[in-house]
């Protein structure tokens, strides 16, 4: 992947699931939410090395990955759930969180220029 190439494109869930892209960000929004409060108890889930544990973090980040098409942590979710290597799997962990903060950052650019966007039609 290249340094500038986008993690997450908010406009392939625009045109796949008909939603306005403020709702889409929105959506996003609660999702990078949702991760970083899972944080700290997918990260004991990998080290206690539970395959339980792990299913039932990585499956419910999976299903909103999914829905949302975000796809880079969507495949890094899927590595976890199919590896029993705790290293592999902390190094997997690793990248799916320097994609949040990525993303994260992302979508408040995208964010920004909307609004930057709307703005610019009522100037005069």
């Amino acid at each position: 992947m290249l340094a500038n190439e986008l993690l997450y494109n908010p406009h392939i869930a625009v045109e796949e699931l008909g939603l306005e892209i403020e709702l889409i960000l929105e959506l996003m929004d609660e999702y990078i939410i949702q991760c970083y409060d899972m944080q700290d108890d997918f990260k004991d889930a990998i080290k206690s090395e539970n395959p339980d544990d792990i299913y039932l973090i990585t499956h419910r980040l999976k299903g909103v990955s999914a829905n949302l098409r975000v796809n880079f942590i969507y495949d890094k979710l899927d590595m976890i759930e199919k590896s029993s290597d705790l290293d592999k799997n902390l190094e997997y962990f690793s990248e799916i969180y320097s994609a949040i903060d990525k993303i994260y950052i992302e979508i408040e650019d995208l964010k920004q220029e909307l609004e930057d966007e709307d703005l610019s039609d009522f100037s005069i």
